[in-house]
């Protein structure tokens, strides 16, 4: 039996803010910038950066000011996309080395973990909608190490992912990519999330803008990725999904509210699960989630269970 878990903004919210505490979050690190003389000039861009971030509030959220960045200049320059994308990746990155990470994901993670550190269940996959790397910092807390590059350890594939990755497994799928700073020509910089552990102090921010400099001056390539952007022709996510989901028989959604620029690929994936008989939805709303999730299931035999206690990730009966 393969269960499917689907994970969006409120699985990482003791870690991450929502779109509601995204602004308070960014301006929190802005502050700390302005106020700190011992990091570099260059600084000031990335202020400047993330100060034009805060606009995202005018339109709810990160993802609807990208789609309106979209809108206005696809016939033209995507210069402003990529200035969100590199601005609100930095922001994500400083966010989650300052503070620690969701430890539902932790709980989680040695909930499912068998005999060692590397065996990951057989039976279970992940599909987020999150730009975050909760799940990559729980991972390496649990090992005690960095892990860099994370794809030899832990099974993850992302949108634009060209790596190859083993749909009969246990395995992360990121839907709209990860907020990283790696790029095609500067992959030394490796991302500083993971490269360092420890407070953000000032050889951390250092570096932290140094490489946001680097990709910006060098339109480097960004991990993140939006639903309403295409995917790269050498790549083929949905067909990846499909494979590692189709034997899905129970579904556990977790902080997901179904927004509608998602609906398309959403429906895709949750009709393209044959087998599907549970679905779990776990969420401080789960009366919303459900009548969003049933207005487009074409199966009309699922079991549909309410979860409301949001203090662990959900575990079904059917993992024992």
């Amino acid at each position: 039996m393969i269960i499917t878990y689907l994970l969006g903004a409120g699985a990482s919210a003791n870690a991450v803010p929502v779109d509601s505490g995204i602004k308070d979050a960014i301006k929190e690190i802005i502050d700390s910038l302005t106020t700190n003389n011992n990091i570099p000039e260059s600084k000031q861009i990335l202020i400047e950066d993330l100060e034009w971030l805060c606009e995202a509030e005018k339109f709810k959220s990160i993802d609807m000011f990208a789609k309106k960045l979209f809108l206005k200049n696809r016939d033209s320059s995507d210069e402003e996309l990529k200035r969100l994308k590199l601005a609100y990746s930095v922001f994500l990155n400083m966010r989650q080395q300052e503070y620690d990470n969701d430890s539902r994901y932790d709980n989680f993670l040695v909930s499912i973990l068998q005999n060692t550190i590397s065996s990951f269940p057989k039976n279970i996959r992940i599909l987020t909608w999150n730009y975050d790397l909760q799940i990559l910092k729980s991972y390496s807390k649990i090992i005690g190490q960095n892990i860099e590059p994370w794809h030899n350890q832990l099974p993850m594939y992302f949108k634009n992912c060209t790596t190859e990755f083993d749909t009969n497994s246990f395995g992360v799928i990121h839907l709209n990519g990860c907020a990283t700073f790696r790029g095609w020509d500067y992959p030394s910089l490796g991302h500083p999330l993971i490269s360092d552990k420890g407070p953000l102090n000032d050889s951390l921010l250092e570096k932290i803008i140094n490489a946001y400099i680097a990709q910006r001056n060098n339109n480097n390539f960004c991990e993140l990725s939006f639903a309403f952007e295409k995917e790269r022709k050498s790549c083929d996510m949905m067909k990846i999904i499909e494979q590692s989901t189709t034997k899905t028989e129970s579904l556990v959604i977790i902080g997901y509210s179904f927004p509608y620029f998602n609906r398309t690929i959403d429906k895709t994936i949750i009709n393209s699960m044959p087998l599907l008989k549970k679905i779990y939805i776990q969420d401080i709303d789960t009366e919303t989630v459900e009548e969003k999730l049933s207005s487009f299931l074409i199966k009309s035999d699922i079991e549909i269970k309410r979860v409301s206690d949001i203090k662990q990730f959900y575990l079904p009966n059917e993992l024992a």
